[in-house]
């Protein structure tokens, strides 16, 4: 859970709250629901899908329900699964073509 609090605190400091805001005048608009509505549900979608903020309006996950949602894989997971398949020991390795 924590790990769920470090990735929103990081998905805040590197998003324009313009584009945010403007997103959200968009999507509340075409969908007819309230900016309260979508800020919980870009929050709980970033916390549960392991998603950006900009990943929410990009997958257009405001159009789909959780098996939906489910099919995409987010920044968070991507750096997740990006750690356990790239160990740092082995990243050396990885970066020197002679080397690798």
């Amino acid at each position: 859970m924590i790990r769920h609090l470090i990735y929103i605190a990081y998905y805040l400091l590197h998003t324009s709250p313009a584009e945010i805001s403007r997103l959200v005048r968009y999507v509340k608009k075409e969908k007819n629901v309230s900016a309260i509505f979508l800020l919980k549900d870009i929050l709980f979608s970033s916390i549960k899908y392991k998603i950006s903020f900009m990943d929410y309006f990009s997958f257009r996950l405001y159009n789909l329900d959780a098996d939906g949602r489910n099919e995409y894989i987010g920044a968070g997971a991507m750096y997740e699964y990006q750690l356990k398949m790239n160990p740092k020991k082995y990243r050396t390795v990885l970066s020197d073509k002679i080397h690798f």
